[in-house]
């Protein structure tokens, strides 16, 4: 199925205030899913007791990059993406909200390079969640690992529209790769 035009705002990722068609561009989706646990901190502990209480998490998302030279060579650049969060204790099919994915970005800590997810929703109950995840990109030596490393998502979910709200839980959330095909079809290249 064909994806929708660019949302509106899309104009500043193109470049510096040029047309959508003098960049090139990329769309894809992407589907993730995994368990979270309710006030744990853990990423391991909060997925192990998401498992325990059948907690599933998912979302299916439409990443927008609308410059992919500038998105690809410079660290931290953002791309935006909409789509719908499913976690049943907040509601199922849920819009999601300020969408942002960075590529490369360095952990301030590990110096380890990182793909950030980050978004707002609103929860059956009426208040604002956000949930953010990393995923760790590091070469372990004699190690393939790329396909873990692009794969998993250690998942925090707060109980407001920002990471300085209290945490509601943790956990960690996969893309399988038996949906790759799903995604590589998914792939439309803009601004050609």
């Amino acid at each position: 199925r064909p994806l929708e035009p660019f949302p509106s705002g899309m104009e500043s990722i193109a470049g510096d205030g040029g047309q959508m068609g003098e960049k090139i561009g990329l769309r894809f989706s992407e589907e993730l899913s995994g368990y979270l646990g309710e006030g744990i901190d853990d990423f391991a502990e909060g997925e192990r007791a998401g498992k325990e209480k059948n907690n599933k998490i998912s979302f299916d998302l439409k990443i927008f990059i609308g410059d992919l030279d500038k998105f690809c060579s410079l660290s931290g650049r953002k791309a935006t993406f909409e789509g719908a969060v499913c976690f049943p204790p907040l509601g199922r099919n849920l819009p999601v909200r300020n969408g942002e994915f960075s590529l490369f970005v360095p952990d301030r800590e590990t110096g380890k390079r990182q793909m950030i997810y980050s978004f707002a929703f609103t929860g059956r109950d009426g208040n604002d969640y956000l949930l953010a995840g990393h995923k760790i990109l590091h070469h372990e030596p004699r190690q393939f690992d790329l396909s873990d490393d692009i794969t998993t998502l250690y998942t925090r979910l707060y109980r407001g529209a920002s990471s300085q709200a209290p945490l509601f839980g943790t956990g960690i959330l996969n893309f399988r790769l038996s949906t790759l095909p799903f995604m590589l079809a998914s792939f439309q290249v803009t601004g050609v």
